[in-house]
């Protein structure tokens, strides 16, 4: 995490930044979708939708069927979507896919010269590591992307804790 005053420029490729906000359309399968983080940078939009491609390349046996990422993940988590039909998931996740897509391509980004200050509070700020087996993950950069990060989790807890007493 960052100590002092540091800045980036919105273009640094070893940093996604977000701001909080909605989405224009509703997700119930679309992982971008669903979060509250709007990608604020080209660099964050771009790995957003690299990560999507790559979820959605994943192949998944389900029911009988091959299925993307995109469709057997949230299915797995959910039990809502466990009880709906796989065929009306597959369309529904095209048409999120779609949707997600026209959104990220269409956000009002800031500039890539604009300086972000890591110790803000006004985005959520994550570097980008490289890690076993070139897998990038991204880790808070600062303390207000840490807090909203595990606010984050709590939520996701709480939710898995409540399926588990169904």
């Amino acid at each position: 995490m960052v100590d002092g005053d540091f800045t980036i420029k919105a273009n640094d490729p070893d940093y996604v930044i977000y701001k909080l906000g909605q989405w224009k359309n509703n997700y119930e399968l679309n992982l971008v979708g669903i979060s509250n983080e709007i990608p604020v940078t080209s660099v964050t939009c771009r790995h957003v939708l690299n990560n999507m491609e790559q979820i959605r390349k994943s192949e998944f046996e389900v029911e009988g069927k091959t299925v993307n990422g995109l469709v057997a993940l949230p299915r797995q988590m959910s039990l809502d979507l466990q009880k709906r039909p796989l065929d009306d998931l597959i369309a529904q996740e095209e048409v999120e896919y779609n949707n997600i897509i026209d959104e990220v391509n269409n956000l009002e980004l800031l500039d890539d010269d604009e300086d972000i200050d890591l110790t803000g509070e006004k985005y959520l700020i994550y570097k980008l590591m490289v890690e076993k087996h070139s897998i990038t993950t991204s880790k808070p950069a600062n303390q207000f992307t840490l807090n909203h990060h595990m606010e984050e989790l709590k939520k996701l807890d709480e939710k898995s804790n409540q399926l588990d007493n169904i």
